[in-house]
């Protein structure tokens, strides 16, 4: 219809698998008709290994990958495993602006040896990766594992069009870098410089700047550039910091 795309996806070992709307959720991705309009809007791909693409609002126009963990096994240990999975389930998908949820649904349990192999590339390229359906051992996992690296993840608690409605935050995470992604949050597309010129505790645009950055390095935003100004965008719509 207006203002609608249609995609058909080719995965090894699902075919092709473009179908109607009405009968599953994958085969649609609606397009604003405002430029302005303030939120994001989309429908869905879901095959297990690919999902949601996704628009966002004005500058940016990432692509959610949902990738089935479970398909390699209720338990994940090890960092061959691990490699493995990232190897044939990640890095075929990688691109700019994507944004990818790691779903343990049917996860017994996750070792940080594989946490470390799977996730750990996507943050050394600065590719958001988001979890996903933990129950509360692996939950404790993931939270142990990053800890140990010292940086924050996001645990996906409520889905959403396009981007997940609501995150909540696991590991380690800094006073200053909470502010900055909550004021990301609730100011897509912010700069350093349009954050230091709301802002009333005196931090200057370096400051601001330096913070951004880090949320993208960390994986917690997406960036663009713009007349010469990177602008930010969080992974989620609403962040619970637990």
């Amino acid at each position: 219809g207006p203002g609608q795309q249609r995609y058909t996806l080719t995965e090894e070992g699902l075919g092709i698998v473009s179908r109607p709307r009405a009968l599953c959720r994958w085969a649609w991705v609606s397009r604003s008709s405002s430029p302005s309009a303030p939120r994001n809007l989309a429908g869905g791909l879901d095959v297990g290994l690919l999902a949601t693409n996704t628009l966002t609002v004005k500058l940016v126009d990432p692509i959610q990958v949902r990738v089935r963990l479970d398909a390699d096994g209720e338990v994940l240990a090890g960092r061959v495993k691990g490699e493995a999975c990232f190897r044939k389930r990640i890095e075929p998908h990688l691109g700019d602006q994507k944004i990818f949820v790691l779903s343990f649904q049917g996860v017994a349990y996750v070792t940080a040896s594989f946490l470390k192999a799977v996730w750990g590339p996507l943050m050394e390229i600065q590719v958001p990766g988001l979890v996903a359906d933990l129950n509360q051992e692996s939950r404790n996992e993931v939270d142990v594992f990053l800890r140990g690296m010292r940086v924050p993840g996001l645990e996906v608690v409520k889905s959403g069009d396009p981007l997940p409605k609501r995150g909540k935050v696991l590991g380690h995470m800094e006073k200053p870098l909470r502010v900055a992604l909550d004021r990301v949050v609730a100011a897509p597309g912010a700069t350093a410089p349009s954050l230091h010129a709301a802002d009333d505790d005196g931090v200057s645009v370096t400051g601001w700047n330096n913070r951004l950055t880090e949320l993208w390095h960390v994986g917690l935003a997406l960036r663009t550039k713009h007349n010469r100004a990177w602008h930010y965008y969080a992974t989620v719509e609403e962040v619970d910091h637990g």
